[in-house]
């Protein structure tokens, strides 16, 4: 069977590509001195030689940070040997709506496979009813391992879709701390359900309780998170949906810093800061906040 090419490259390599072009208009500076020039904006936007190739090169797709510490990073490049950019060509918003443009054409071939993979199982089971003693067998090995990946596919949106739900549920700090284990969901959940287990076995530190979002996490990832053994959330998570809920999660994540930085450049006179973090490490989950108004975006997203 020939693979398919992934539908979702496209939208990665046409932002890699109008990075490359950018700049090579600088000067086109070296590995090493984007390295140094992205590593002076902050710990935020310091960004490693791999990763520089990988985001220059559309492997995977970048974060906002990526996208905005190479323009920047291009245009000190730039002033430094006397090249001049446009700058329609560096504009923080225009790059800020391109990166949010991606994100948005990744979504939809997610759904249009997982679409897809819906027809391909409904044909397997027609094929399945048909398979009696003395009836057809059409089916192949290739259609096994397409139902098997459609399988997949889906449950890798279906995590996509439940953690715009996760996030809007649990406190701001809760999402943040998956951004420092970088939303591997399996290792963050694992590091607190440990300590969860003692705590409902009552071997936890005195006067120690289980956080309220415990059971918010129980709900969309079963006995992933489940240390009381309820039974309600005793089901278990494939490794795509896992996979998806990360993916989901780190899409807001990012959709909310490029809301947070949107609203700030509206809200100047403002003295509340309204960051992804706000003023004391906690957001507050109104309607209007920024991890809200980025879940409600992946969900309108999603369900189109």
């Amino acid at each position: 069977m020939t693979g398919a090419a992934d539908p979702a490259r496209g939208p990665i390599r046409e932002l890699a590509v109008r990075l490359q072009e950018v700049r090579l208009r600088a000067g086109n500076p070296s590995v090493t001195q984007l390295e140094v020039l992205t590593k002076r904006q902050g710990p935020r936007r310091a960004m490693a030689r791999s990763t520089i190739q990988d985001k220059l090169r559309g492997h995977t797709a970048p974060k906002i940070e990526h996208v905005l510490a190479l323009v920047k990073a291009f245009v000190e490049h730039a002033e430094r040997t006397g090249v001049s950019l446009p700058p329609d060509v560096v504009d923080e918003q225009s790059w800020r709506e391109a990166w949010e443009a991606m994100q948005r054409a990744l979504i939809k071939p997610r759904r249009e496979l997982a679409q897809a993979a819906r027809a391909v199982r409904e044909l397997a089971a027609t094929r399945r009813a048909n398979d009696e003693p003395g009836g057809e067998r059409p089916s192949t090995q290739d259609d096994v391992v397409d139902v098997l990946l459609g399988k997949a596919k889906e449950e890798f949106d279906w995590g996509f879709r439940d953690a715009a739900g996760f996030a809007r549920d649990v406190p701001w700090y809760v999402m943040e701390d998956l951004a420092h284990q970088d939303f591997d969901v399996r290792s963050w959940i694992e590091r607190h359900s440990n300590s969860w287990g003692y705590i409902a076995a009552g071997l936890g530190p005195e006067n120690a309780s289980l956080p309220s979002w415990c059971t918010v996490a129980s709900r969309y990832l079963g006995e992933l998170a489940n240390p009381m053994g309820f039974d309600q959330y005793s089901f278990r998570r494939t490794g795509r949906y896992v996979q998806g809920f990360g993916a989901g999660l780190r899409s807001v994540w990012e959709m909310a810093e490029t809301v947070s930085a949107q609203a700030a450049t509206t809200a100047t006179n403002s003295p509340q800061r309204v960051g992804p973090s706000a003023q004391h490490g906690e957001l507050t989950r109104s309607s209007t906040s920024p991890v809200t108004v980025a879940a409600d975006r992946i969900n309108d997203t999603t369900a189109e």
